[in-house]
């Protein structure tokens, strides 16, 4: 048993602290990798030294054999006197939401189906049959199409995440995946297979340069390790070296995050002038876990829209947005950037504001006493005195013009934009206006206005202030 297989297995489990009290998802996909996985981890159970196992199968039914081959790995997990479970998905359905290909959409559609079953029978555990071949791979991969610091880390040994259960809006599962092979070659898994006289069941999609893994593993890693030969575990030697610089700089941005990123009013507010003062790296790993926040499992975390967020914290104009992709946009304050979906982010900066505000068009003749409840929970409460009707409650008009200190009348626009009243709450703020002029706004002047000539008389209070 002394083979590079099981020697990383079994420290693998005893360092994710799995006892036979566990139950522990293996994804058996019946390739040569998630098979000696299975195997090694039902030796371990039958000598009481490991959890309980569950093979699953997930047939992604892209191609005409796999329901018989998703039934070959069924006999495949008696054979190691494990129980299995197939679970078919529609990889279609996740295609025509996520469009990011039907690798990513196979891909997310597996881990729905883990997710699926570890929450029915209440574990978060899943085993992975991932080789330091696939760490090689994964890593060219996002180093082609342009990647951060962490995805040049690759895949870790353990992780924690998050799943989508269902391609669009919907619950979500935490998974605890551990990948006991990472360190292990693809020659020395199939030394094990041929030493235990496993035969995988191979889909022959493996084969197809349709896929950019398949070009990769077929062509371009052969070829690199024949020209610098250990290029492989170079590589996987690299990302594990990336992995401890990408966790170092995950705690520095921890720490300033709790300065940065602010939630209120079903938002994610990036606080722009203390996030200014950090290292490009730390604002780049604060934008992510802003999106994330905000978005969840959802998150659309590609680099472009990371490096927009961080630049319109940076400089960019009030009032810009930002749509960062699956419906959420980033709306850019004059102290602050707000994640939210793009229906709602405006509403909820408006709740955000602490501000009054009434509903757009609202007119209000100030003839008769008022007593009206505003939005964000303040009360305004008004006496007309002598004024007759050329006084009047109500929100912004095209044209409106204001009355400043010295008696002039300015473009209330021109008002708010000095005042740095934001854009979104400009049509709701209550104004009071007389003969068409507007000689207050409620809740950016003071809170009370008094005109000695006509008798009118504002008061501005919260719901649930008593004085």
């Amino acid at each position: 048993m002394a083979t590079p297989v099981f020697a990383a297995v079994e420290p693998a489990v005893r360092r994710a602290n799995l006892t036979p009290d566990d139950l522990v998802l293996v994804g058996l996909s019946g390739g040569v990798d998630s098979l000696a996985l299975t195997h090694a981890l039902s030796t371990l159970q039958q000598r009481a030294a490991g959890p309980r196992l569950l093979a699953v199968h997930v047939n992604h039914q892209i191609r005409p054999e796999s329901a018989e081959d998703a039934a070959r790995v069924a006999k495949l997990a008696e054979t190691l006197h494990v129980p299995v479970e197939v679970i078919p998905v529609d990889v279609a359905e996740w295609a025509r939401v996520l469009q990011q290909g039907i690798e990513a959409a196979a891909r997310a559609a597996r881990y729905a189906a883990f997710g699926f079953v570890a929450q029915r029978l209440g574990t978060r555990w899943v085993a992975l049959g991932h080789t330091r071949d696939d760490q090689a791979e994964t890593v060219l991969l996002r180093l082609a199409r342009g990647t951060s610091l962490e995805g040049l880390a690759g895949m870790r040994w353990l992780s924690e995440r998050a799943v989508p259960l269902a391609p669009r809006d919907g619950d979500t599962a935490r998974l605890s995946v551990i990948r006991p092979l990472l360190g292990v070659s693809r020659q020395e898994v199939e030394q094990y297979a041929s030493a235990h006289s496993l035969e995988p069941v191979e889909d022959i999609s493996n084969l197809s340069l349709a896929y950019r893994r398949n070009v990769v593993r077929h062509h371009v890693l052969p070829a690199l390790e024949v020209a610098v030969p250990g290029a492989i575990a170079s590589i996987a030697r690299t990302a594990a070296i990336l992995r401890d610089d990408a966790d170092y700089l995950n705690s520095v941005a921890v720490e300033a995050e709790r300065e940065v990123i602010q939630e209120k009013a079903g938002l994610v507010m990036i606080q722009r002038e203390p996030a200014r003062r950090l290292h490009p790296a730390t604002q780049r790993r604060i934008m992510a876990t802003a999106i994330i926040r905000a978005a969840g499992t959802y998150a659309p975390l590609s680099f472009d829209r990371i490096e927009a967020l961080r630049e319109a914290v940076q400089d960019a104009a009030v009032s810009s947005r930002i749509e960062l992709g699956n419906r959420f946009t980033a709306y850019v304050d004059y102290e602050a950037v707000a994640i939210g979906q793009d229906t709602v982010v405006e509403d909820g900066l408006r709740r955000a504001s602490d501000l009054p505000w009434m509903k757009p068009e609202t007119v209000v003749q100030l003839d008769v006493p008022v007593d009206l409840a505003l939005g964000n929970n303040w009360r305004l409460r008004a006496e007309p005195g002598g004024a007759g009707t050329r006084w009047l409650l109500r929100t912004r008009q095209t044209g409106d013009r204001i009355v400043v200190g010295d008696g002039r009348t300015i473009r209330l626009q021109d008002w708010f934009v000095n005042r740095k009243v934001p854009a979104y709450v400009r049509d709701w703020l209550p104004l009071l206006a007389e003969d068409g002029v507007i000689r207050w706004v409620g809740g950016i002047l003071p809170l009370d206005f008094e005109d000695a000539a006509s008798g009118v008389q504002v008061r501005l209070r919260h719901d649930d202030d008593r004085g």
